[in-house]
């Protein structure tokens, strides 16, 4: 019983993780005149600092969570989804699905 708990909490957890992948899409495609990258995602998603993130101003990124704004690199690191491959996986897996629209 106590593993089935444990599982539905990191299940839960992944839940909101791709959702906040999802959002970070949202945020940095909106107004961006800019290409974005696969890579750009995953690297503000793992909370990266390279010189494209601050260049672009990325890791000022603000997303609108219900009725709060909410500074993102002011969030914990995500714990779930930790690895850039594994982040990788999931966001390709929401391009498959269409969820996410990719150009070429």
């Amino acid at each position: 019983m106590e593993i089935a708990i444990y599982e539905e909490k990191i299940f839960e957890e992944i839940a909101i993780k791709i959702l906040e992948i999802l959002e970070i899409v949202e945020a940095l495609t909106k107004d961006h005149l800019i290409e974005i990258l696969p890579e750009d995602i995953i690297d503000v998603f793992s909370r990266l600092n390279t010189d494209k993130i601050q260049k672009n101003r990325y890791n000022k990124l603000i997303l609108q969570r219900s009725t709060k704004k909410v500074k993102l690199y002011e969030e914990t690191l995500p714990r779930i989804l930790v690895s850039k491959e594994i982040a990788q996986i999931a966001l390709n897996n929401l391009v498959c699905k269409n969820l996410v629209k990719q150009e070429i």
